[in-house]
């Protein structure tokens, strides 16, 4: 079967290793080109530090090299790539395969007879010699047969070649159905995953649901110390699916919880305040605050209240200690550990300070005509990484894929024999060419002397064993 030259040109090694080649250069271009993917919001500061270049590169896609147009290409070429050569190499194995001609030999010797029946003569005790020594004949003329071994290893070869196809769907679909956020959740608190429970979304999936409605609850944060380091950090979770099930795990650095096809990786801790604030408009109204801001003096934050009667903007000002502080004096080491919480408290009204105390748990203290604040506790807040990747296991399918591919592939290589019987300047000769791939296997020395034989066999001579010193005569 003749091959097509567009299927050939399709599946050549050059057009794969130029784009390898490009895949390489795009990940020196994400490493020297700010990427939106992971700059997520900064990136708008170098837009406005720098317009102009900004603007090149996301018109030329540079600024999103692995969510944009150019790994498309790349990937698509890829896949045409590898589908080409796989089905070029299955057309060549079904189709009869061409018997070489005699100048394209490796070895050329006169065979041992005269005329006609010598060739066929020799040829037909190469296909017995073949056949003894389990080889598959593939394909025969009236001048030559071509003999194979190492069938597993083409399998092998199949299956690494559909492991870069199931690679390039897996990738793709991981990257159209990839969910990515940050959560904050405070011991005690319980939140839905929906929208508004993120207090960051990076990346938001173009095929599928991004929220789940699954319940995760935080019950409570344990921050252990030894010699002024940390030796444990857990936040004991639990989570509840659509389904009723539930999950309950201690969740530390590098073991997420995972509930509803989503895993929520703990990233950092911090300051939250149980604060109550009594105005004359609105009464006594309880919260819990999040501290956002870590200074080495404590966490600190605002929180804004109703504006006056006179229309000024007023705000509380926070700062929170694990331990009572004098000011200025930074934090301990141990910080997590909230063994005598305090909170220092200012109301600024119209840009003016007007009340500053200090506040232990459970008491309250009068800021003002018709405004006071209570001090209810302190607790820690966690910040996760929250990401879903559903079409993630088509890409592991893929690796294993290729790992076991790769293995029966360079275990048994694929090898041929080819035997032709021709003539050059007037003599009857015999060429006995060998090809392996991708190496020559742990059968090198077997066909080694396989070649030795076929070799003596043409020149009338008795094969020899793999150690025999005598060779055939050869001409060029």
């Amino acid at each position: 079967m003749r091959d097509s030259v567009w299927l050939r040109r399709l599946a050549s090694a050059k057009l794969a290793l130029w784009l390898i080649g490009a895949l390489i250069v795009m990940n020196l271009l994400s490493v020297l080109v700010p990427q939106r993917i992971v700059l997520g919001p900064n990136f708008e500061s170098f837009v406005s530090d720098y317009p102009m270049l900004a603007g090149l590169t996301e018109f030329v896609g540079l600024s999103t090299v692995f969510t944009g147009w150019p790994i498309v290409v790349v990937a698509v070429l890829l896949a045409v790539n590898v589908t080409a050569c796989t089905l070029l190499r299955i057309l060549r194995r079904r189709g009869v395969v061409p018997v070489p001609r005699a100048v394209r030999a490796d070895r050329v010797v006169t065979l041992g007879g005269v005329g006609p029946k010598a060739g066929a003569a020799f040829l037909d005790g190469a296909r017995t010699l073949l056949q003894s020594r389990r080889w598959q004949i593939v394909s025969e003329a009236p001048n030559g047969i071509v003999a194979r071994a190492g069938r597993i290893g083409f399998w092998g070869s199949m299956l690494l070649h559909a492991s870069l196809l199931v690679l390039i769907v897996g990738g793709a679909l991981t990257a159209i159905t990839a969910f990515k956020g940050e959560m904050a959740i405070t011991d005690g608190e319980s939140v839905v995953d929906a929208r508004e429970a993120y207090i960051n979304v990076v990346d938001m999936p173009r095929i599928g649901p991004a929220f789940t409605g699954a319940r995760i609850s935080l019950d409570a944060t344990e921050v252990k110390y030894e010699q002024e380091q940390v030796v444990s950090a857990v936040a004991r979770m639990r989570g509840v699916d659509a389904t009723g099930r539930i999950v309950n795990k201690n969740v530390r650095v590098n073991h997420p919880l995972d509930v509803a096809g989503k895993s929520y990786l703990l990233l950092n801790s911090g300051y939250a305040i149980a604060i109550t604030v009594d105005t004359s408009a609105t009464g006594a109204a309880p919260r819990v605050v999040r501290l956002s801001e870590e200074t080495p003096y404590g966490w600190r934050d605002s929180f804004p209240l109703p504006p006056t009667t006179d229309g000024r903007q007023a705000e509380l000002r926070f700062l929170a200690t694990p331990v009572a502080l004098e000011e200025g004096q930074p934090m301990p080491v141990e910080k997590f550990a909230l063994t005598d919480p305090h909170l220092r408290a200012k109301l600024v009204v119209g840009g003016e300070e007007v009340w500053e105390g200090r506040l232990k748990p459970g008491e309250t203290q009068q800021l003002g005509p018709g405004i006071a604040l209570g001090f209810d506790g302190m607790r820690l807040w966690d910040r996760f990484l929250v990401r879903s990747e559903p079409a993630r296991w088509i890409s592991y399918v893929g690796f294993w894929m290729a790992v076991i591919g790769a293995a029966v592939r360079f275990a048994f290589p694929e090898r041929r024999f080819a035997v032709v019987v021709g003539v050059v300047d007037g003599h009857e000769v015999a060429d006995v060419i060998y090809r392996v791939r991708p190496w020559s296997g742990f059968e090198a020395r077997a066909d080694k002397e396989l070649e030795r034989s076929l070799l003596q066999l043409a020149t009338g001579s008795a094969p020899s064993g793999p150690d025999a010193e005598s060779s055939p005569s050869e001409t060029e």
